[in-house]
């Protein structure tokens, strides 16, 4: 099977129109967390309508939902609707919201694994992202899949990348950091807590393993540089 990495990478950003709400009904609500209501998992949001989308969708900065704003599934959403009736219709509706959780966490790993494989292009990681579109593909049937095992290779392997690099800021709880006017070029971002940093007028063109998520979490504005598969946040100054 022929890679094509920028259909890949293309697929990882979000399309909510094409997916059945499942972010507003799968997940747990806290309102501490910025969102509106506090709500179980399985249970849909109050403001989701009956077309699957957000009633209060454009009033989300006024009313300060930042956890629905910074929130990003790496386009689990639309994959499980293309492939899995509406939960709306279906008897196992706790089984897609589980499956859906799943494939978050695989296209996050996949995310990781482009990053990866356009700073280093090589046969192992190849084979790792291969192998993540097959336990995909096995989630989504409702196959048994061990994606513990998947995970710690995958960790391990983005581990030695990290470690080759002087900025390894990976994994850090950097909380409202203040990286304003900086350069961030090969920083590496994986799994960094960057919800509140300061990012205005910073480079993080060339920063690594940077995510939507992480991005949507920070304070940039119109003169912040930004990965190119990344978008910038509708929230940012203008």
């Amino acid at each position: 099977m022929k890679l094509n990495i920028e259909r890949l990478q293309e697929n990882l950003k979000i399309q909510c129109h094409e997916c059945h709400g499942l972010c507003c009904v799968a997940l747990y609500f806290s309102k501490i967390d910025g969102f509106p209501e506090d709500k179980l998992a399985g249970n849909p949001c109050n403001h989701l309508l009956d077309n699957n989308q957000c009633h209060i969708y454009n009033s989300l900065k006024e009313m300060k939902m930042k956890g629905c704003m910074i929130y990003d599934c790496f386009g689990a959403g639309q994959i499980v609707s293309q492939k899995l009736p509406s939960w709306r219709s279906s008897e196992n509706a706790m089984v897609i919201f589980g499956v859906f959780q799943k494939v978050v966490q695989l296209q996050q790993m996949l995310s990781y694994l482009i990053d990866a494989y356009h700073i280093h292009p090589n046969f192992q990681l190849e084979q790792l992202i291969l192998e993540n579109l097959k336990v995909r593909e096995n989630v989504l049937n409702n196959s048994t899949v061990d994606l513990d095992k998947y995970h710690q290779k995958v960790s391990q392997r983005l581990k030695e990348i990290c470690q080759q690099y002087t900025h390894d800021l990976s994994m850090r709880i950097m909380i409202g950091e203040d990286f304003r006017g900086k350069d961030c070029c090969n920083y590496v971002f994986l799994g960094t807590d960057l919800r509140d940093a300061k990012v205005e007028n910073a480079d993080l063109s060339q920063s690594l393993f940077l995510t939507q998520i992480q991005l949507n979490g920070c304070h940039g504005n119109r003169y912040t540089k930004i990965p190119k598969n990344l978008l910038r946040p509708r929230t940012w100054e203008k």
